[in-house]
């Protein structure tokens, strides 16, 4: 048994390396959230107050924490998550959707081992394409919850990404050289569908944003 924080932005790392733990065996007693400010570095703030819906579609108890801005602040309250889920939960692993990012890979395992805890990275250096085709191959669906790159304009905004359709973003992204993945920024995501549950998700666009109104 190997007792399991996972640590979820809804967007389609965490939620994926979540799913894949528990398909590995891992033991998932909790979700943990951390609410950022908007100019967060660490961890990702788009719409990541509706992420604990992904834990309560799998009966998953959600451990949250606001932080304000800095580094600090972010770390200090992804310390406090990993606490509870030590004290009331027992666990003894950090699942984190780390796909390439050094900086946040460091950070959470600075914080993580610090408290005596084993993080398990599943989504580790994977290849964009490679893993954008598993993600939609395997049964999970995303929309597009910000745009900030070349060739992704307003109307990817909202729009549901499937097995259907992914090789488009793909071919966009090879077209204006960015990153298939987004793992630098050029857009954010939400999970709507996965193999094990579906969620309904209103909202709507604010200039490069959508914004989630309500999650079912």
């Amino acid at each position: 048994m190997r007792p399991a924080i996972a640590l979820l932005s809804g967007g389609k790392d965490s939620v994926y390396a979540m799913h894949i733990a528990l398909w590995q065996g891992f033991d998932v007693r909790a979700a943990g959230v951390v609410v950022p400010p908007s100019d967060s570095m660490v961890v990702q703030h788009e719409n990541v107050v509706f992420a604990a819906a992904h834990a309560d579609a799998l009966n998953v108890p959600s451990i949250v924490a606001e932080s304000s801005s800095g580094e600090d602040s972010e770390l200090d309250a992804l310390r406090r998550v990993l606490e509870k889920g030590i004290d009331d939960y027992g666990i003894e692993w950090v699942v984190v959707g780390a796909l390439a990012s050094d900086y946040q890979r460091v950070r959470f395992n600075y914080v993580a081992k610090d408290l005596g805890l084993r993080v398990h990275t599943p989504l580790w250096h994977l290849e964009p394409k490679a893993y954008l085709k598993k993600l939609t191959r395997d049964g999970f669906e995303f929309i597009i919850t910000r745009v900030a790159a070349g060739g992704l304009d307003e109307s990817w905004l909202g729009r549901r990404i499937t097995k259907e359709n992914v090789d488009e973003l793909i071919a966009l992204a090879e077209k204006h050289s960015f990153n298939p993945a987004g793992e630098g920024g050029e857009y954010e995501t939400f999970v709507v569908k996965t193999p094990l549950y579906e969620l309904d998700v209103t909202g709507h666009v604010e200039g490069k944003r959508f914004i989630i109104d309500e999650v079912v």
